[in-house]
C-alpha cells in the first residue's frame, strides 16, 4: 500500500501531495525539467521531419490533420526497428525507409486484417444509420 492510499482523509491528502512535490522539486530542478521538455520538443520536430519526408499523409486514406495520429507501419518481411525519435536524424531516414506512414485507424486495420474495401460482414447502409447490424453470437457485447 502506498503512502497515497494511507490519507483516505482529503486534508491529510492534500498536505501530503504538498510535501511529495515540495521533495521532489528538490530532487529535480527546474533545468532537469527544462530539458526534458526540450527533449519533447526534439523528438516532435523529429517526427515533423519524419512524417514530411514520407508525404506527409497516410498512404491509405490520405489523413493529414493531426501528427500524433500518424504512425509508422513495417510492412510483413522487413526488419522491424522500434523507431526512436531521440535518435540522430540520418539513424531514423534509414528506420522509415523500411516503413509506410498510415494514420493510426489504418494502422489498426492493417493490424486486424481489414480488407481495403472496408468492414467484412456489416454493410454501408448499417454503418450509415439503417437498421441494427446482424447479431453476432459468439460477440456477448454485440448482440
Amino acid at each position: 500500500m502506498g503512502d497515497y492510499e494511507r490519507y483516505k482523509d482529503a486534508k491529510k491528502r492534500k498536505q501530503y501531495k504538498k510535501d511529495y512535490n515540495k521533495q521532489y522539486r528538490k530532487t529535480h530542478p527546474p533545468n532537469l525539467i527544462d530539458e526534458r521538455l526540450r527533449n519533447n520538443k526534439l523528438r516532435k520536430t523529429k517526427k515533423l521531419q519524419a512524417v514530411e519526408y514520407l508525404g506527409g499523409k497516410c498512404s491509405k486514406c490520405s489523413y493529414n490533420k493531426c501528427l500524433s495520429a500518424l504512425e509508422f507501419h513495417h510492412p510483413k518481411g522487413r526488419k522491424k526497428e522500434q523507431i526512436n525519435m531521440g535518435w540522430n536524424w540520418e539513424r531514423i531516414k534509414n528506420a522509415i525507409m523500411e516503413c509506410i506512414l498510415v494514420c493510426s485507424n489504418c494502422h489498426r486495420e492493417i493490424h486486424a486484417g481489414v480488407p481495403k474495401s472496408g468492414l467484412t460482414g456489416v454493410s454501408a447502409k448499417h454503418v450509415i444509420g439503417g437498421s441494427n447490424p446482424p447479431s453476432r453470437s459468439n460477440h456477448g457485447a454485440l448482440s
